[in-house]
């Protein structure tokens, strides 16, 4: 059976598109509780790739994602499963929930 092995510069310096390195050297996580009120999550994080959201809702949470503050659930997108947001940076990122003590994790670079 043939074996796969990578032979080259370590996977962080892999250019991809137009020579752009978009492999990434660091990553941030977290576990954040959306308010009722729109917010972002986030101070100034900078980001190459984007963010992955994934909820933790109980029996009649919702959580809603948007790009300012007046996120609401009438004018976002109900996150209801894992969900990747190519933007580049964290601070336009804005959440909202439907219940107190609703919860996501996010994976971000």
């Amino acid at each position: 059976m043939a074996e796969d092995v990578f032979a080259g510069p370590p996977s962080y310096s892999r250019p991809k598109y137009g020579g752009v390195i978009t492999s990434q050297k660091t990553f941030h996580v977290g576990t954040v509780n959306p308010g009722l009120a729109g917010a972002t999550f986030s101070d100034d994080v900078p980001l190459q790739s984007g963010v992955r959201l994934n909820p933790e809702l109980a029996t009649g949470e919702q959580i809603f994602v948007g790009s300012d503050a007046g996120v609401t659930l009438g004018n976002a997108y109900e996150l209801d499963g894992e969900l990747f947001i190519d933007v580049d940076n964290l601070n336009k990122v804005f959440t909202c929930a439907t219940a107190t003590g609703s919860t996501f994790t996010f994976i971000a670079s």
